[in-house]
């Protein structure tokens, strides 16, 4: 008979219990939120959509109009850069000049012609050893394709009046 006799069964604490339905209340409010949630973004897919569209059947001439001056502009802008990117800087050759010339030498003349990269210089120095000098320091830069004495004379003064003409590399110019 000692199977008919109730017993008391060990219940379990109160906290468990508490702890038990707080967890079920975060259960359901978090899968009410998850589902809220998905039909807030779907909704507003479907909204981004219909805006798409009504920005796409808004089309009207002036706004074509619109698209093709901006194109137009755009190509002006495209040529431009363009230019600027294929510039010449013929201040180089100012400094390459000031670089290059020897303090005995005055050039009282200078001329540049950008198509030929050429560059006439007329001056005077003090001796035929500093036109040497001046000569042979061209001839070794690396930016100078040809050094020549075009004209040399003297002067009433003593003083040795030259002509050179250089030839430039184009890549100095870039």
């Amino acid at each position: 008979m000692p199977g008919i006799i109730p017993r008391s069964t060990n219940r379990a604490p109160g906290w468990i219990n508490i702890l038990l339905w707080i967890s079920s209340i975060i259960l359901v409010i978090t899968l009410v939120g998850y589902f809220g949630i998905k039909k807030g973004i779907s909704s507003l897919g479907d909204e981004i959509k219909e805006t798409q569209q009504k920005i796409i059947s808004i089309e009207t001439p002036e706004n074509q109009k619109i698209e093709k001056s901006l194109l137009i502009y755009q190509a002006q802008a495209s040529y431009f850069t363009q230019a600027l990117a294929e510039r010449r800087y013929p201040t180089e050759a100012f400094t390459l000049l000031k670089k290059l010339a020897h303090p005995d030498i005055v050039f009282t003349s200078f001329d540049f012609d950008q198509e030929k990269y050429q560059m006439n210089l007329q001056g005077y120095a003090s001796s035929f050893q500093v036109v040497g000098e001046q000569l042979s320091v061209m001839r070794e830069n690396g930016f100078i394709q040809e050094a020549e004495i075009t004209s040399l004379t003297i002067g009433e003064k003593g003083e040795i009046n030259l002509g050179i003409t250089l030839k430039l590399l184009s890549s100095l110019f870039k």
